[in-house]
């Protein structure tokens, strides 16, 4: 069995909490990435998914990091 090339790597989100963003981090969260950072400047939608990640998934939720900025 091979591994995967997303194997011990992070990915950046940007837009993160956008509905494109929400939809990458769905598909990714089972991956065997590293690290996944969101990368928004909304707040809010941060704490929001945060806290709906760490409710729906608290076993994956510690390998997603959030970040505030804009682009």
């Amino acid at each position: 069995m091979c591994d995967s090339v997303f194997k011990d790597k992070t990915l950046m989100i940007t837009g993160g909490t956008g509905s494109f963003g929400n939809t990458v981090l769905k598909h990714f969260m089972n991956t065997d990435l590293a690290e996944i950072r969101i990368f928004s400047r909304d707040e809010k939608k941060q704490d929001d998914m945060r806290h709906r990640l760490q409710e729906r998934s608290p076993e994956l939720a510690s390998k997603v990091r959030f970040f505030i900025g804009d682009v």
